[in-house]
């Protein structure tokens, strides 16, 4: 009677080879935040290098732009804590103290037993006073929220500002390391993708401000609660195309329909025009021909992104993938005229 039993033979070098891939991996993954941060700090010193350039033909040494630079968003960042920060935190406090009201109009609107009064029973987690009791507990954790966040983007910023001082030294002592052949290859790459991320993020940062100046000012005439906080988040949607509109579009509604019917009918009206404008006018005009992706890509991009990273893999994820003919275009270019070219078996 033959054995059904099955010898694996696995080599040590493979066998380790195996280990050392799964190690970087694991590596990779716990890396991955800092990773997003160091790329982050990438488009920022991209985008920031025009002006460099700029206070550098108007008499600036590099050392003193970078310097003068570092000055002014220090000072922005100040100003948004010290001004907008606490207003801020008065309304997250504001509207955990309202909720059980704001609840209860919302269930007005709609009556018992129907398809949205259901749903919203569902979806609000704050139904009962236990719940309720929860989330104030909770908002004691905002301010520890906060502060990491605001650590992270000083980091953020520290490493912006070296690359910005020294990242041409830092590129040129990586280059050294490649043959001639690629070395050209790097170097055509590099400049055309830098022409796509600062299209990408001064772009994207042009249509973030004005989403939430313009949200602010619909929410605040329509006297809308947390006015400033639904202004804030929609600017942080905004980096979202598509999906943006829609879910920086629901709680501005949901808080809308606690003033009245007509107030929710406005700010989703207003919402559609501006997503309109912003849309068909706006991004083409500041993207221009730069950042070229279809709805589907940008669907499929920032799902995998969001699902993986949140909100900083999406930044991270759209101007890789408005890169990517780039790097089909210098890097696969031989490849693909060899399989254009290559004899088709039938």
């Amino acid at each position: 009677m033959m054995s059904d039993k099955v010898k694996l033979d696995l080599p040590a070098v493979t066998a380790l080879k195996i280990f050392i891939f799964v190690g970087v991996g694991y590596a990779f993954y716990l890396l991955l935040p800092l990773f997003l941060i160091l790329f982050l700090a990438c488009l920022l010193a991209i985008t920031l290098e025009p002006v460099t350039r700029w206070l550098e033909r108007h008499g600036f040494k590099r050392g003193l732009a970078v310097i003068f630079i570092s000055f002014v968003l220090l000072s922005l960042l100040t100003l948004f804590i010290v001004f907008v920060l606490p207003t801020l935190f008065h309304q997250l406090g504001s509207f955990v103290e309202d909720f059980p009201s704001y609840r209860d109009k919302l269930f007005s609107r709609f009556p018992e037993g129907t398809f949205f009064n259901r749903a919203l029973r569902s979806t609000i987690a704050l139904a009962n006073a236990q719940s309720f009791g929860e989330w104030m507990t909770h908002l004691a954790t905002v301010g520890q929220v906060t502060a990491t966040v605001i650590l992270k983007l000083l980091f953020l910023f520290v490493i912006a500002v070296y690359l910005l001082a020294d990242g041409k030294s830092a590129y040129r002592w990586i280059r050294h390391f490649f043959p001639p052949a690629t070395q050209n290859k790097m170097d055509s790459s590099a400049d055309e993708m830098i022409d796509v991320v600062i299209a990408f993020t001064t772009g994207q940062g042009i249509c973030s401000l004005l989403a939430i100046f313009y949200t602010f000012l619909i929410l605040n005439i329509f006297s809308v609660p947390a006015a400033l906080t639904l202004a804030l988040l929609a600017g942080i949607f905004d980096i979202l195309p598509v999906l943006g509109f829609i879910l920086f579009s629901i709680p501005a509604i949901l808080l809308a329909l606690t003033v009245s019917e007509y107030t929710a009918l406005m700010v989703f009206l207003f919402y559609l025009v501006y997503h309109g404008i912003e849309a068909y006018i706006l991004v083409p005009k500041i993207y221009g021909n730069k950042l070229r992706l279809s709805s589907l890509t940008v669907l499929l991009t920032l799902t995998a992104a969001g699902l993986i990273a949140g909100v900083p893999g999406a930044i991270v994820a759209l101007p890789l993938a408005a890169a990517f003919p780039i790097v089909e275009k210098i890097w696969l270019k031989d490849y693909l005229a060899s399989q254009k070219d290559a004899p088709t078996v039938r």
